[in-house]
């Protein structure tokens, strides 16, 4: 009797189990932030790198000044230039630039023009100063500027202290000066030079003439008492031994000479 085959049996494999990691959603959004910030900001800085470049292409190298300069040098819009976000003559904005360049002290106009490839030209007309005000010096066009390291330079012209009272009042300071550039005109007419005043707290003009006189014109009526003065000045004898007029009277001024002895004189 024939032996039964044996069936031949597989051993089934045991099952392998598959790990799958899973992030939390809160996870995923920071990530996915996170990697939408890297991209703009290496966007951003590609941005700023493109336009770092840009501001850079023909850089300037010379800046040259033209017109009649006497307080304003070369150097000084050297220094204003180098101290522009923009260093390239291609990406500059000249309408930009002259407006910035105006607000300098001591340009009254300015035109700038680029010569290519690395020149910036400066066509300037400079203000004229007229009088010094304290630490100021105050301009044709009456804007006051400071006299900054060199108040030498202002030596020559008129000066003009102010009491406390009127001192920061820019429509104060222009004023004063039109009203004593008429004194000063009418006292031409003597042959005085008027080239100091003095306004004290209550107002008084308290004036300096090139000779060393001395005048108190008072706080009112200014214009008529020099215009008095004027009619009765001729008949003054010895005028060069006068040390100070009052003009505080209404009918005549009061003289001092340099001995110390008083006249007054009626007009």
């Amino acid at each position: 009797m024939a032996k039964p085959k044996k069936m031949a049996v597989k051993k089934a494999k045991p099952k392998q189990r598959s790990f799958e990691f899973k992030l939390p959603s809160a996870s995923k959004a920071v990530i996915r932030s996170g990697l939408v910030v890297m991209g703009l900001v290496g966007i951003g800085f590609l941005i700023n790198q493109g336009i770092h470049t840009w501001h850079s292409v023909w850089p300037v190298k010379q800046v040259l000044l033209q017109g009649e300069t006497e307080y304003l040098s070369e150097a000084d819009i050297a220094h204003f230039v180098n101290s522009q976000p923009v260093k390239g003559l291609l990406a500059m904005d000249l309408k930009q630039l002259q407006i910035e360049a105006a607000k300098l002290d001591w340009i009254q106009m300015v035109e700038v023009r680029k010569v290519w490839p690395e020149q910036l030209v400066f066509s300037v007309v400079e203000h004229q100063p007229v009088a010094r005000f304290d630490n100021y010096v105050l301009t044709q066009q009456g804007t006051k500027i400071s006299q900054g390291e060199h108040p030498e330079l202002f030596a020559h012209l008129p000066e003009i202290q102010l009491s406390n009272n009127d001192k920061g009042e820019a429509t104060r300071y222009n004023e004063i000066w039109q009203e004593f550039r008429q004194t000063r005109r009418q006292f031409e007419l003597l042959s005085l030079e008027l080239n100091a005043l003095k306004v004290d707290s209550v107002n008084n003009w308290h004036l300096t003439f090139a000779n060393g006189l001395q005048m108190n014109l008072g706080r009112k009526h200014r214009a008529e008492r020099v215009a008095r003065l004027v009619k009765v000045y001729t008949a003054i004898a010895n005028k060069d031994d006068i040390k100070s007029i009052d003009l505080r009277y209404h009918n005549g001024v009061s003289v001092e000479w340099i001995e110390q002895q008083n006249n007054q004189v009626n007009g």
